[in-house]
C-alpha cells in the first residue's frame, strides 16, 4: 500500500513540475507585444456576417456595424441569410437599402459537408472584392474602431487575427461569465507568440482572404456544425503567422443566453472541439484534465496531506498572477478581484462540458451534431 501511494505521490509532483513549465511558457508568450503599422489605408475590407434565424439580434448588430470608423478605406459589408425561416433575410434587405456598400447572399438550402456557419462563410469569401475578411456573429456588437485599430497587425506573413469577446455585463452572472472569457483569450493570446493557439472566437477573427484560399478554406475539416473559427485556425497558423488583439478598442460584446439549456448548448458547442484539435493542443488538453482529475483525487483520499495543500496553493497563486497579468494587458482589472470565485467551477465546467459534447451532442440552430 505505501509503495502505491509512494507511486502516485511521484506521479503528483511530476504532473505538478510539468503544468508549473506550461504556467512558465504561457507567461512568457503573454508577456510578448507584436509588431503594427498606421499605413491601414491601402487595406480593403469585407465585413461578413452569417446568420440563422437573427430577427431578434441581427438589427442591433447592423446599427453596430453602422457606427463603425472606416474613413479612408475601401470596404463592404458581405451578409450570408442561411437558410433563415424568420425575417432575417428581410432585415438586410432593409439594411441594404440604406447602405450601398452592402452585399446580400441568400443561401436557401444548407451544404452536407460544410456544416454551421463554413458553407455561408466560403461563399462570402468568395463574393468579396477586398483583401481582408473581419468576421463577427449576428448577435454581436462591434465597436467603433475594431476594424481600423485590429488592421494594424496585418504586417508581414501575418494571416490571421484573434479577437477577444465577452457578455454585455449588466448583471453579476454576465460579469462572472465573462471571467471565462477572459481567462480563455488570456490563454489562447498567450500560445499566439508560439503559433499555437488552440482555439478563437469566430465571432470577432479576421484573415487575408489570400490566405483563406491558399489553405483551401474548410476542406478537409472535421464535419462538425461548429468549428468555423478553430478548425480555420488550426489551417491558418500552419503556413501564416497569427497575432491576438489585446486592444479594449478592439473586443466585441454579445448577449450571455437567457436559457440554462441555451447556455449548455452553447458550452458543448464551444468545448467539444478540445478533442478534435491538433496533436499538441490535444495533448495539452488531455493533460490538463488528468493533472485536475488526479488532485481531485488526491484531495478526497489524502486530504491531510500537507504537500498536497500547498501543490495547490502554488498551482493558484500561479493561476492567479497569469489571470492578473493578462487581466492587466487587456485593460479588464476590474475581473481581478472576480477571479477565485469562478476559477475551481471554470476548470472542472471545462472537463464536463467537452466530454458532454462528444457524448451527448448538441445543437446549432436547427442542426443537430452527428458523431
Amino acid at each position: 500500500m505505501n509503495i502505491i501511494v509512494g507511486m502516485m505521490m511521484v506521479i503528483l509532483y511530476i504532473s505538478s513540475v510539468i503544468y508549473l513549465v506550461l504556467a512558465v511558457v504561457t507567461l512568457f508568450g503573454l508577456l510578448q507585444t507584436y509588431k503594427k503599422t498606421e499605413n491601414i489605408l491601402d487595406k480593403t475590407v469585407s465585413i461578413v456576417i452569417v446568420a440563422r434565424n437573427e430577427e431578434n439580434s441581427l438589427g442591433n448588430t447592423l446599427k453596430s456595424i453602422n457606427n463603425l470608423e472606416l474613413s479612408g478605406l475601401k470596404w463592404e459589408v458581405i451578409l450570408v441569410n442561411d437558410a433563415s425561416n424568420d425575417d432575417t433575410l428581410k432585415i438586410m434587405k432593409d439594411f441594404q437599402k440604406n447602405n450601398k456598400n452592402v452585399k446580400i447572399i441568400n443561401l436557401k438550402k444548407k451544404d452536407d459537408k460544410l456544416l454551421g456557419k463554413k458553407f455561408g462563410i466560403t461563399k462570402a469569401v468568395e463574393k468579396s472584392s477586398c483583401n481582408y475578411i473581419f468576421m463577427t456573429d449576428a448577435d454581436c456588437i462591434v465597436p467603433k474602431y475594431w476594424i481600423k485599430d485590429a488592421l494594424k497587425y496585418f504586417t508581414g506573413r501575418v494571416g490571421m487575427l484573434l479577437g477577444h469577446i465577452e457578455y454585455i455585463h449588466n448583471s453579476f452572472k454576465e460579469k462572472i461569465e465573462n471571467i471565462e472569457t477572459i481567462a480563455g483569450s488570456i490563454f489562447t493570446f498567450s500560445w499566439a507568440f508560439y503559433n499555437n493557439s488552440p482555439y478563437c472566437r469566430g465571432g470577432n477573427m479576421a484573415f487575408k482572404k489570400k490566405a483563406f484560399e491558399d489553405i483551401n478554406g474548410y476542406r478537409n475539416t472535421p464535419r462538425m456544425a461548429s468549428g468555423d473559427d478553430t478548425f480555420l485556425l488550426q489551417k491558418m497558423r500552419e503556413k501564416f503567422k497569427i497575432v491576438p488583439l489585446f486592444e479594449k478598442t478592439t473586443f466585441i460584446k454579445t448577449a450571455l443566453d437567457k436559457t440554462r439549456t441555451g447556455r449548455n448548448e452553447r458550452n458543448k458547442r464551444k468545448f467539444a472541439k478540445n478533442f478534435l484539435m491538433r496533436p499538441l493542443n490535444l495533448s495539452l488538453f488531455l493533460f490538463g484534465i488528468f493533472y485536475h482529475l488526479l488532485l481531485l483525487i488526491f484531495i478526497f483520499i489524502f486530504y491531510n496531506n500537507i504537500v498536497l495543500w500547498l501543490i495547490i496553493a502554488v498551482k493558484t497563486v500561479v493561476e492567479y498572477l497569469l489571470f492578473i497579468i493578462g487581466a492587466i494587458k487587456m485593460n479588464r482589472i476590474n475581473y481581478i478581484l472576480l477571479y477565485p470565485i469562478f476559477i475551481i467551477k471554470l476548470i472542472y465546467r471545462i472537463i464536463y462540458y467537452s466530454v458532454a459534447g462528444i457524448l451527448k451532442g448538441y445543437r446549432w440552430k436547427s442542426e443537430k451534431e452527428i458523431h
